[in-house]
């Protein structure tokens, strides 16, 4: 809802939230990788 974060749908909101913060935990050990 906020800024299409989640979808409208709410039963929607915690496989999407699972999503994220699968994406987010990459994301991060991608970037903190020692160069």
């Amino acid at each position: 809802i906020l800024l299409g974060y989640l979808p409208v749908e709410r039963d929607l909101w915690e496989v999407e939230l699972a999503e994220n913060r699968a994406k987010y935990a990459a994301l991060k050990a991608d970037l903190l990788l020692s160069p």
